[in-house]
């Protein structure tokens, strides 16, 4: 089953005003996707549509975590994910995405969430996935990693080749 099919909306069959709709993501979600940065994820989704005449108003609210290696001590940890955002969607002949507004053609009876529920996961997504391993007991880091980062690197006091010549320049 095309799995598109569930992040569909007909919106040509809703009465104008608000309509709302629940959705999860899972790791299936982020298969058909190869570049994707997420392979595993659960998120749940809820969106209220408003429709009118000439526009519809989406406020998306997504809440959950995502799984990757954590930035200090690359142990698999869920990195929470949550935001709140707005998409407008206009009908216009010439379709196109800009930065807060969908145009879509009017001539069109469905909406197909599943692009923009992607890019918007990939929006919000935080820079660095780091949990405070000190405030919930340490227990999500790789206890291995951690000690060879806070062991003290020593530092070749000689470094020689080419270097070695540096020392014998005269500068004044």
């Amino acid at each position: 089953m095309d799995g598109r099919k569930w992040y569909r909306i007909a919106f040509k069959g809703l009465k104008n005003g608000s309509h709302t709709f629940t959705y999860h993501i899972g790791d299936g979600f982020f298969e058909s996707f190869e570049d994707s940065e997420v392979k595993s994820a659960s998120i749940d989704v809820r969106l209220d549509l408003d429709k009118r005449d000439s526009m519809m108003i989406l406020d998306f609210r997504c809440e959950g975590f995502i799984k990757g290696p954590c930035d200090r001590c690359l142990a698999e940890i869920d990195v929470p994910l949550y935001f709140e955002t707005q998409v407008v969607v206009q009908f216009d002949e010439n379709e196109r995405d800009e930065e807060e507004v969908v145009y879509i053609d009017p001539k069109r009876n469905h909406l197909d969430l599943y692009d923009l529920l992607y890019q918007l996961i990939h929006v919000h997504i935080p820079s660095r996935y780091i949990r405070n391993c000190r405030e919930e007991g340490e227990i999500f880091c790789d206890k291995e990693v951690l000690k060879k980062w806070s062991g003290k690197v020593e530092k070749d006091e000689s470094p020689g080749g080419i270097w070695d010549n540096l020392k014998e320049l005269n500068i004044n």
